[in-house]
């Protein structure tokens, strides 16, 4: 069979077919939420009982890994979470949703396996569909050589913005909806140090952050400094993330980008005067090592408040 006859599926251009399905932990992900990444989206069409399919996993970890930042990586996959879990921990697969069937392969007009294709960043089909290890890498290929080329903002352009606020500048108001009801301004916090998180549902360096920073967030020392998770995407793809912080909507990264956040996870610092009190953290070890710098910070000022507290009440001698 040609390389050729191994490309199916819709032409380039038709408006990508919609899902809305449950991950390993039965989390429901749409692809309107992978897309809010703002980053082309390939997905692969795997079955836990296709050796084809087994051979290819443990590239599309090491592709989710390498080229996270510029193409987010998901796979169909069949069967049940069980079926799927070991393999996806194994090697790392950080988005593996479960299909009924083959229900969104067969709408992409391809109901076989393995097969990948590429969803650009309005929700319409970038490619035909490629089928079989070979094709499949190609095809990836030539996506992370498009993406390089026209990557999203937040890969090209790591500095912050020149408008972005300095250390010690005031910090940039905002008020935003939580999907849990209502809505949250920054001023509900003055009077104390807080953590500002810049998040993503769809970025795996997020998900892999996860239950660190939940962790952290139960215990004693998360506790001493308030944290707000600013995450891009709608109120449904951001239900049940499992966060005791509060968890705001920043659709299209507005307030972030304001905070000269430019990708995820970051993190900032704003003191209880409602000014700028860090640099930008960027990744998971400096938004956790910007955590606890905040909580140093909490503790030392509340000393500090206790001390002045004890003095004034001290009698004059």
């Amino acid at each position: 069979m040609s390389e050729q006859t191994r490309l199916t599926g819709w032409p380039a251009g038709v408006r990508a077919p919609q899902f809305d399905l449950p991950d390993l932990d039965g989390h429901r992900v749409t692809l309107a939420g992978l897309l809010a990444g703002g980053r082309e989206v390939v997905l692969f069409f795997t079955d836990p009982s296709c050796r084809p399919c087994d051979a290819l996993l443990p590239e599309i970890g090491r592709w989710q890994e390498a080229y996270g930042e510029l193409l987010t990586f998901a796979v169909l996959s069949q069967g049940s979470p069980s079926a799927n879990r070991e393999t996806s921990e194994a090697y790392g697969l950080q988005t593996v949703l479960l299909q009924g069937g083959n229900e969104v392969a067969s709408t992409c007009r391809y109901p076989g396996t393995p097969g990948a294709v590429i969803v650009d960043r309005d929700g319409r089909i970038a490619s035909r569909v490629a089928f079989g290890g070979t094709a499949i890498r190609q095809l990836v290929d030539a996506g992370i050589q498009r993406a390089a080329v026209n990557a999203p903002e937040s890969v090209t352009s790591p500095p912050p913005p020149p408008d972005a606020p300095l250390l010690g500048e005031p910090a940039p108001p905002f008020r935003l909806p939580s999907p849990a009801g209502g809505e949250v301004d920054l001023l509900e916090f003055a009077g104390r140090l807080v953590l500002l998180v810049f998040w993503s549902p769809t970025c795996g360096w997020c998900r892999t952050l996860t239950p660190e920073l939940q962790a952290w967030e139960r215990s004693e020392s998360g506790a001493a400094t308030p944290t707000v998770i600013l995450t891009t995407g709608n109120r449904e793809v951001n239900e049940g993330q499992g966060f005791l912080s509060p968890v705001l909507l920043d659709e299209g990264g507005l307030v972030a980008r304001a905070y000269g956040s430019t990708g995820t996870p970051g993190a900032i610092l704003v003191d209880a005067e409602g000014n700028i009190a860090s640099q930008l953290a960027v990744g998971g070890e400096g938004v956790m090592e910007l955590a606890r710098r905040g909580e140093s910070l909490s503790r030392a000022a509340s000393l500090l408040a206790a001390r002045v507290l004890g003095a004034a009440a001290s009698p004059a001698t």
